[in-house]
């Protein structure tokens, strides 16, 4: 009985690690992007593009760079049929890709994070897409996240849980790990 007391006060520890470590990635809601490379908008289909830009999100007052993996730039075409995406190369805030100009060539550009939904119907791709602060095709999209697929603290929430559901897994191996007495 006190294995599984302790077993408990263990989890609960646990989990309110993760809560302490979820709270400061809840609390960078409203992560935004600004180009730092100009885009030629009216660039020729296949022209190969290196386009550049900041994520950051608001806390205390300052921006703050935002820091993660996964991370893409989309140029979509002007006709949406044709759309190309780079995967980003970067740290501290600061990114970059390589994309091309798409075949009917650019009426959009979007950022975006990688990132999974799951629910009973199963696992799909949810992305974040990050608004841009200088975006130079506004109202071309709505990047602003209203559509679900912004950066709101549903993704967040989903992190959350996958940590918890991972920590309270973890926990389970180690317990069936440890030796248990032998009774004389």
């Amino acid at each position: 009985m006190a294995d599984l007391g302790r077993f408990a006060l263990a989890l609960a520890g646990l989990a309110a690690l993760a809560l302490l470590t979820a709270l400061p990635a809840a609390a960078k809601e409203g992560v935004k992007a600004t180009l730092t490379s100009e885009v030629p908008l009216r660039a020729e289909p296949g022209t190969p593009l290196t386009v550049r830009w900041t994520l950051s999100y608001a806390e205390d007052g300052k921006r703050r760079p935002f820091e993660a993996g996964g991370l893409y730039v989309r140029l979509r075409g002007v006709s949406r049929a044709h759309t190309e995406t780079a995967w980003a190369g970067g740290d501290r805030g600061s990114y970059w890709a390589h994309v091309t100009v798409p075949k009917s060539g650019i009426g959009d550009i979007e950022f975006g994070l990688v990132g999974w939904q799951t629910d009973a119907r199963g696992s799909r791709r949810a992305d974040a897409i990050f608004p841009i602060t200088n975006d130079p095709l506004p109202g071309a999209s709505d990047s602003s996240g209203s559509d679900g697929r912004g950066p709101g603290s549903a993704i967040w929430l989903l992190i959350f849980a996958g940590a918890a559901l991972a920590t309270t897994a973890l926990l389970r191996r180690l317990v069936r790990r440890r030796p248990q007495p032998r009774l004389s």
